[in-house]
């Protein structure tokens, strides 16, 4: 039986009949793999939120592949929804190499794979593509991303303890409360004047219907700052959550509204309504960024969950190109149309590793 030595003090070993990983330092089995089943040791199955064994028809694959954020090879398993909504994440690690090409972390994964009778996905580091030679050429500078915070009007992208946070901004919280207040405050007056002209012994207010209009205008006002209360107190917000590789969207007590694993997401996408733009004179037009301002909404798409709302900005300010040909989708470039919303989409595109795209409405 070949053994494999791993990070963390783990080794592995297998066979035609069997699939071990080892805790290296007292010799204990952590997983063992059987044609039927996986069995975790009761540490690692605490450790992972998992049951005590699971079968093969929970798991979706194996996985072998790079990961750029700690320069290793990961092998692990995808678990069906229904698991993985139980335990909180779609992804299960069970061992990691150094090594740079792959070699033990395939055949490890290979070997479990066939076991169980799943499909097994190799996914190699992506290398730069070979471009032929040219002639030398200037080129500008590529735009970098703006740091975090980024402000998007009624909306904030933020750093958090598990990876960013899309939440709406204090100016947005302060224009609400603002608003419940006006409301609140006109909503007794027009209902005191209007109560008092229809009880009133003196002559009736004419035309004699006004005091009754007073009255709707009143329960407009409450319904309106309630429903600005409401907004308040329910405080949705996103979270791209690094840790666990999930994208969630909750509300401000902490219920989740929907989720979903980085591997579900196939792109993030910045739509763009223009509100309005510079007018291009005849000596920049084409080639020279223009000021405009737009209505921008960013989404995480799931071909399982759909579009799910990261964040809405009304009124954001940046420059486009005039040139550019805008009502399809296309990759997001920061050189043809920019906005802090534009950058916000980048940052989430790069942690989730999913390609960023524009679309106009």
């Amino acid at each position: 039986m070949p053994e494999l030595s791993a990070l963390d003090s783990l080794a592995v070993r297998f066979d035609s009949e069997t699939w071990i990983c080892l805790d290296g330092d007292d010799g204990d089995p952590l997983i063992t793999a059987v044609g039927s089943a996986i069995v975790f040791h009761p540490t690692f199955a605490r450790s992972q939120n998992l049951p005590s064994q699971i079968t093969p028809d929970q798991i979706q694959m194996v996985v072998a592949g790079w990961a750029e954020e700690d320069q290793t090879w990961h092998l692990g398993v995808l678990l069906e929804p229904d698991l993985s909504a139980q335990r909180g994440g779609r992804w299960c690690g069970f061992a990691r190499w150094a090594e740079s090409g792959g070699g033990d972390a395939e055949s490890a994964g290979r070997a479990l794979g066939g076991l169980l009778v799943r499909p097994f996905r190799l996914v190699a580091p992506t290398l730069p593509a070979e471009e032929p030679p040219s002639e030398p050429e200037v080129e500008a500078e590529p735009i970098a991303l703006l740091p975090l915070p980024l402000d998007l009007g009624e909306w904030e992208l933020v750093e958090d303890a598990v990876g960013l946070l899309c939440k709406e901004s204090g100016t947005w919280r302060r224009s609400m409360l603002t608003r419940m207040l006006i409301l609140g405050g006109l909503a007794p007056i027009f209902g005191y004047l209007s109560v008092g002209a229809i009880t009133s012994v003196y002559a009736s207010v004419q035309p004699e219907w006004l005091p009754y209009l007073g009255l709707i205008i009143t329960a407009v006002l409450i319904f309106l700052a309630g429903t600005q209360a409401i907004a308040l107190l329910r405080g949705v917000h996103a979270v791209i959550d690094q840790r666990s590789r999930m994208v969630r969207r909750l509300t401000r007590s902490g219920q989740v509204l929907v989720q979903t694993p980085f591997e579900g997401v196939e792109y993030v996408l910045a739509t763009q309504v223009i509100n309005r733009r510079q007018e291009e004179s005849g000596a920049r037009k084409g080639n020279t960024p223009i000021p405009f301002s737009a209505e921008v909404w960013i989404h995480v798409y799931s071909p399982r969950r759909g579009f799910i709302l990261l964040s809405h900005s009304s009124d954001l300010s940046g420059i486009i190109m005039p040139e550019i040909t805008l009502g399809q989708k296309h990759p997001l470039n920061l050189e043809e149309v920019n906005t802090p919303a534009h950058h916000a989409a980048l940052h989430v595109a790069e942690m989730i590793g999913v390609p960023a795209y524009l679309d106009q409405r």
